[in-house]
């Protein structure tokens, strides 16, 4: 019998990824990853934030996580220069579909959002 995921530590199944959603002018949508991804292997979703590469004219640019094209309940967030980040329990299994959508821009949106994205292995 080995080893599986379960039984290692947490320091050990935490992972990242960094989901580059617009290189350019923000807008509502999926931005430039209109597909979002495939994930490969069950996942809890425990830390997100949405860096902007520049700000809004003014107003604020807000997005979220969505599984399976659906929000997730607890992931949205202002998009801005410097975030902090958001703090739950999101699972994914093998086989959903996670995207970044952003649901509102402000005056004169911006450029660039990327969400930084840690999970846990499961």
């Amino acid at each position: 019998e080995g080893i599986t995921i379960p039984d290692l530590s947490e320091d050990a199944r935490t992972d990242s990824i960094v989901y580059y959603q617009t290189l350019g002018k923000r807008e509502v949508g999926y931005g430039q990853v209109p597909d979002g991804f495939v994930v490969t292997s069950p996942i809890t979703i425990t830390k997100a934030r949405y860096k902007a590469g520049t700000a809004d004219g003014s107003g604020e640019t807000i997005c979220h996580i969505r599984k399976n094209g659906v929000e997730l309940a607890g992931t949205s967030a202002t998009t801005e220069t410097n975030p902090g980040g958001l703090y739950g329990s999101w699972e994914f299994n093998a086989g959903d579909v996670l995207s970044v959508y952003t649901s509102q821009v402000g005056t004169s949106p911006g450029a660039r959002l990327r969400a930084d994205i840690v999970f846990l292995k499961r």
